[in-house]
């Protein structure tokens, strides 16, 4: 009995050893990738073991080839792999990876019926068993798997069903995964929304065959627990910053057109940049521009990587949006600091250069570090360009498959190097959503993107259109979201850890233009990646290789000196003339309440397949609509289309302060538009506005008071 006892305990032992053994020779586990998350160095060095950073998603499957029907269809819900059987259960696929790999980026929202309250399954290395199991809610934002902010959504202020539900702990296996979604209420064949509307993006890493994993497990989750508490604070910026004791700190005034370098030689790497731009005295200074028109340029061993307006590369674009992710700061003070580590192998130069039209203050504060050049160090870099006056109109639907949607390039890169985020500043003028199109990301000339999305929200992080901020996730963030659903100023953030994307010979960003409604954007973005020196290839790419449909791409001085947009009307003047204009064209000055939007609803004709509804207004509640004429115009003809409909009350108008018409009643059992002539009018030169006051709704047995408004049309006279 002892002799076997014996024995058992060295075969006991020996099986330990060799489990330790396979542990600690992995070269992928949760705690590398864990180590490798919160690491800003490890972004420097080019991956090994090397990896490709896939995704799937929910995307529409009628999406097959560039140019062909469907590359621009929206139904981006409930699409998944396939459906199982099992154990008299339903089970929809949303992953299936047969390699080593290890998931870095989990994103899901849902809608439609039940939303999310299906149970979420989680099968490794082709056990028939669940790792985990639990409701999507649970596993990706509700912290059963780890705490915030590996597990959260976005934004906070909303209710919790419709936000952007992200997971960055890191889950990999050695052989395969596969999730699925057991639901009652999801459709098995997909014809649209109905039932539970489910969407997901899940980036994943493929190593080569020989790579050792770590399976994720139960007991490996567990023994982690320390490594993901620590993460977790280190990503939260709970723990004390790392000190740079060689910190160097320049305060200079910048004349228009001139510039200052400051230089640092030697092997080293750039820790952190902080700049804070402020007025000398100047009478015509002006921040919002200042921002975008003072440029950074770093060149590292004398190679020029960095080239972008100082408040896109920091964040915040042209207005100071306080936000704190791992690798940018900007705080109320205006203070703007930049984290990524940036080595260089001789030297750096930092070069802020002042295009403005006016002197600037600087207060500019570089950090180094010690670095260790290697093979496998690479040099960072930043590229910025705007499309101005984007045209994104032409009202859609996802029946037509997205017609009249378009791709426009983020960045294209040529060699070998790793993405690591993006930033994208817009200013939006439609009182619409602007970003329904989804991000294609081609790799080493890819025929069909690896990487193909659900829309730009849910790209960044977030869902379903919305507006509120949200401002202290580490990889994600929206410092001012005023534009997403109304005309305004949006700044969207992405950056990658785990889920960078590594090349070996190209990568091109592409991003759908995809609008519910006619808008002009300008539409900002700024692009983050690192290159091995070695294997950058130079090329002066035309506006058709960068994938510019419209024509409308700014790239350098061009772009940054261009003047800011602040106000809706720098982009739709709101300027009528003879004719039918329509009403969403003109300058929605105020309003005491209530929402404007841009009603696209089906089932009757408007001039333009959509019209202004002022919606969410009580009795008593004002809306002023401004527009421009460039003459006097005497006996005008002034003729409006509003739309009558169940949900429309009663309103009454004044033309520059002065009565117009009778008083309209919107109420009818069915919904259309009717012309209704207000006469002859004299109008001015100049601004004129239109006050709608809400007189509440047509019957008692009536809920809502909407007011809407198709379009204006002027035939006049002039004197």
């Amino acid at each position: 009995m002892n002799a076997m006892t014996s024995i058992m305990k060295k075969v006991l032992f020996l099986s330990i050893i060799s489990l330790l053994t396979t542990y600690g020779r992995c070269q992928v586990s949760m705690k590398s990738l864990l180590n490798e998350m919160c690491s800003r160095e490890s972004l420097a060095k080019f991956p090994s073991p090397e990896f490709k950073l896939l995704q799937f998603s929910s995307y529409d499957r009628m999406s097959v080839a560039a140019g062909e029907a469907g590359w621009f269809a929206n139904f981006d819900l409930s699409n998944f792999i396939r459906v199982e059987r099992r154990e008299g259960r339903r089970e929809f696929v949303l992953f299936d990876h047969q390699e080593p790999g290890a998931i870095v980026r989990f994103w899901m929202t849902f809608a439609g019926v039940h939303p999310g309250e299906g149970i979420m399954r989680i099968y490794i290395d082709g056990s028939q068993i669940a790792a985990v199991q639990g409701s999507p809610f649970e596993l990706i934002s509700g912290g059963a798997l780890a705490p915030e902010p590996l597990s959260s959504s976005v934004p906070k202020s909303y209710r919790y069903d419709r936000r952007g539900h992200n997971l960055y702990l890191p889950i990999p296996y050695s052989s395969g995964c596969k999730i699925t979604y057991e639901s009652e209420n999801v459709k098995e064949v997909n014809a649209g929304f109905g039932g539970e509307n489910v969407y997901y993006n899940i980036n994943y890493r493929e190593y080569p065959a020989e790579t050792e994993v770590e399976s994720f497990c139960g007991e490996v989750l567990k023994k982690n627990t320390q490594y993901i508490a620590s993460a977790a604070q280190k990503l939260a910026g709970e723990e004390e910053r790392q000190l740079f004791a060689k910190s160097s700190t320049n305060i200079k005034v910048i004349e228009k057109g001139d510039s200052f370098t400051e230089s640092l030689t030697g092997e080293g790497a750039i820790g952190q940049i902080s700049l804070k731009v402020e007025n000398p005295g100047s009478e015509n200074f002006n921040l919002n521009q200042a921002l975008r028109s003072v440029v950074l340029e770093i060149s590292f061993d004398g190679i020029k990587r960095v080239w972008s307006p100082v408040g896109d590369f920091f964040g915040t674009g042209y207005k100071i949006s306080p936000h704190r992710t791992f690798f940018t700061q900007v705080s109320e003070d205006g203070s703007m600091t930049s984290r990524w580590v940036m080595p260089f192998q001789k030297g750096a130069d930092i070069t802020i250069r002042n295009l403005a039209g006016f002197p600037v203050k600087l207060i500019l504060e570089i950090s180094p570090i010690e670095w260790e050049w290697s093979d496998r160090s690479m040099h960072f870099g930043a590229s910025w360009r705007e499309y101005n006056r984007l045209y994104a109109g032409g009202v859609k639907s996802n029946d037509e498959l997205g017609e009249g949607a378009f791709d426009i390039n983020y960045v294209t890169l040529k060699g070998k190097g790793i993405f690591v985020g993006d930033a994208l500043t817009l200013f939006n003028s439609a009182y619409a959503w602007w970003g329904e199109g989804d991000e294609k990301i081609y790799v080493d000339g890819e025929s069909f993107p690896s990487h193909f999305g659900t829309g730009t929200e849910d790209y960044y992080g977030y869902a379903w259109c919305r507006p509120e901020k949200f401002t202290d996730q580490p990889f994600i963030s929206q410092p001012d979201g005023s534009g997403n659903l109304e005309a305004g100023y949006t700044v969207n953030l992405r950056y990658r850890s785990l889920d960078k994307i590594p090349f070996n010979e190209s990568l091109v960003l592409d991003m759908e233009v995809w609008s519910w409604t006619d808008a002009i954007l300008n539409f900002s973005p700024v692009t983050f990646y690192y290159q091995l020196p070695d294997h950058i290839l130079y090329k002066k790419y035309s506006s058709r290789e960068f994938n510019d449909p419209t024509g409308s791409m700014l790239r350098g001085e061009e772009g940054a000196t261009k003047k800011v947009v602040t106000d809706r009307v720098e982009l739709v003047p709101a300027i009528v003339r003879e004719g039918r204009t329509e009403f969403d064209q003109l300058d929605f000055h105020y309003r005491s309440a209530g929402r404007v939007s841009f009603d696209r609803s089906v089932g009757f004709t408007t001039s333009n397949k959509a019209f202004v509804n002022w919606s969410g207004a009580s009795q008593g509640d004002t809306l002023v609509v401004r527009f421009y004429t460039e003459e006097n115009l005497k006996e005008v003809a002034i003729k409006i289309g509003f739309v009558k409909g169940a949900n429309f009350g009663k309103f009454k108008i004044l033309l520059n302060g002065r009565p117009f018409g009778d008083i309209f009643d919107g109420s009818s059992e069915t919904q259309f538009v009717t012309e209704v002539d207000f006469g002859w009018q004299t109008l001015n030169k100049g601004v004129s506005q239109l006050t709608f006051i809400n007189l509440g709704p047509s019957h008692s047995g009536q809920k809502n008071s909407f007011v809407g408004i198709d379009y204006i049309h002027f035939s006049a006279k002039t004197f």
